[in-house]
């Protein structure tokens, strides 16, 4: 750091030669004057030193494992909030909550892929076209594929509006039943 510090760096300049590219000489780098504290001093700079790095290295850790924390309590809030664990206490008081299905409070659509094979499905389209493997995102803001409009208004594709939730209903392994809500516009 000494070495570094503003004022080694400008005495280096000023010792170096040289016309196209500057350098220090080996027996002038050699002859430069470093502060050096007693041996006892720098044991001392160097337990506090050990000390706050152990201190550092046990923060980073307690940091990076933060956002697995906080994916485990988001999952669990969840889990207690779909079971009605959540809400429990609260709903034995009131009694004003009744049971429904999604069916009564949402619209369920299902979608369809154009023909990979019909290029006036594909070629240039501008309307995103979106897989069930976006909705493992909270949210879904952009489309890696686009459709055209002919493809819409040929296979009677839906196009949904921002804010819609996304659930995948088919797919293998962890993608079914994973939800995203909709941001294109």
């Amino acid at each position: 750091h000494f070495i570094n510090s503003p004022q080694v760096r400008k005495i280096i300049e000023v010792e170096s030669s040289g016309t196209t590219r500057k350098r220090i000489a080996r027996g002038k780098l050699a002859e430069l004057k470093l502060p050096i504290p007693p041996a006892a001093e720098q044991n001392r700079i160097a337990q506090k030193l050990d000390e706050l790095l152990a201190q550092v290295d046990t923060l980073k850790a307690r940091i990076d494992a933060i956002p697995a924390l906080l994916k485990r309590f988001r999952q669990s809030v969840l889990a207690a909030a779909v079971s009605g664990r959540l809400t429990e206490e609260w709903r034995v008081k009131d009694s004003m909550w009744s049971d429904t299905t999604i069916g009564e409070v949402c619209s369920i659509a299902t979608g369809k892929t154009p023909k990979r094979d019909t290029p006036g499905y594909w070629e240039n389209g501008d309307i995103p076209w979106l897989t069930s493997a976006l909705t493992g995102s909270e949210f879904c803001s952009e489309a890696e594929q686009f459709v055209t409009a002919f493809a819409v208004k040929d296979c009677t594709l839906k196009v949904f509006q921002p804010g819609t939730l996304l659930m995948a209903m088919y797919g293998e392994g962890k993608t079914r039943g994973q939800v995203t809500e909709l941001k294109i516009a």
